[in-house]
C-alpha cells in the first residue's frame, strides 16, 4: 500500500488541499480548577463532569492570528473562558459550545479573542452551526 505525507498545493499560492484534516481533541473532567491552553493544545477541547471550570486561552502573542479552539461544555456546570490575563471572554452554560479565535496578536485582554455565540447541544451537534455562522460573517477561513 502506497502512502504519502505530502500536502497538495494545487495553485502554488499557499492554499492547501487534502482529503481530510483531522483536528486533535482532548477531554477534561471538570474539577473547579483552571485548564490553561497553549499553542500545542488540541484544537477541540471537551469538558465533562459536574463542577465549574475555567479555561484560560494562550498568551495571544504565542499563537497565529486566526488560530481557533472549539470548546465544548458537556458538563452540568458553567465553563468560563478567559484571556491569558484572566479577563472573561465568554461563559458557556451546560451543554453549549463556542469557537474561540485569536484576532489580535498582542495583549492579554479579552479583546485579543473572538468567541462565537454558544451553540446548544454538546458533543458536536452545534459545530456546523458555529462554522456556518462564521462563514456567513466572512470570518472562518
Amino acid at each position: 500500500m502506497k502512502t504519502t505525507n505530502a500536502l497538495n498545493n494545487t495553485a502554488g499560492n499557499e492554499n492547501f488541499s487534502a482529503n481530510m484534516f483531522l483536528e486533535a481533541y482532548a477531554t477534561t473532567v471538570t474539577a473547579a480548577s483552571t485548564t490553561t491552553l497553549t499553542i500545542a493544545s488540541a484544537q477541540q477541547q471537551f469538558f465533562t463532569g459536574t463542577n465549574s471550570q475555567v479555561v484560560q486561552m494562550p498568551l495571544a502573542s504565542t499563537v497565529v492570528l486566526g488560530q481557533k479552539w472549539l470548546i465544548v461544555n458537556n458538563s452540568t456546570s458553567s465553563i468560563t473562558i478567559e484571556s491569558s490575563g484572566s479577563n472573561s471572554i465568554i461563559v458557556l452554560a451546560a451543554n453549549t459550545q463556542s469557537v474561540v479565535t485569536c484576532i489580535l496578536s498582542s495583549g492579554t485582554s479579552a479583546s485579543s479573542w473572538f468567541a462565537t455565540t454558544p451553540a446548544t447541544g454538546g458533543g458536536g451537534s452545534g459545530v456546523s452551526l458555529g462554522i456556518n455562522v462564521l462563514v456567513a460573517q466572512g470570518q472562518y477561513v
